[in-house]
């Protein structure tokens, strides 16, 4: 995401869970598959014991499976390497209008960003995206309290140990 014209997104390394990790999560012997080998929804068993995977991950990964066979490697790309959370490349104006897709379809009421490169990807969000998100009336511009304890209408800290009477 940047401020400049679109460029390819820059390569970056993939921390997941090894291919075979991902087959074990969802039920699968190590050998099973290659990694570009299609998996179905009936080679996977009814239950997952001791998955790897959340249960929501497990549930919405055999969903996935359940539209279409997937590799392992689709799976992992699938999950922002492994991690089970939507990858999100783009312009500013790509990243915040897909968000804002997201939240007038009502599939989300807000968002957690998890930058790849936080030092560049969060400073970026925060000057190029959140302006865009506001334009759309999606992000706050002002706060009634300027801290995060008057916005919840907790007594100011006045040290460490100590609460404000």
């Amino acid at each position: 995401m940047n401020g400049l014209p679109r460029r390819q997104p820059r390569p970056r390394h993939c921390v997941g869970p090894p291919l075979d990790d991902v087959k074990v999560a969802l039920g699968l012997p190590v050998g099973f598959s290659g990694p570009d080998d299609p998996i179905s929804i009936t080679d996977l068993p009814v239950d997952i014991l001791g998955s790897a995977f959340s249960a929501g991950l497990s549930v919405s990964t055999r969903a996935l499976i359940a539209e279409a066979p997937r590799t392992p490697r689709d799976l992992i790309q699938r999950g922002a390497g492994g991690s089970g959370h939507r990858l999100l490349v783009g312009s500013a104006r790509e990243v915040a209008d897909d968000l804002r897709s997201w939240f007038e379809a009502g599939t989300a009421d807000g968002f957690t960003i998890m930058p790849a490169d936080t030092a560049v990807d969060l400073p970026n969000f925060a000057t190029l995206v959140v302006p865009i998100l506001q334009e759309y009336g999606l992000f706050q511009k002002e706060y009634p309290h300027p801290t995060l304890r008057g916005r919840l209408g907790l007594p100011a800290r006045q040290g460490f140990f100590e609460v404000a009477a």
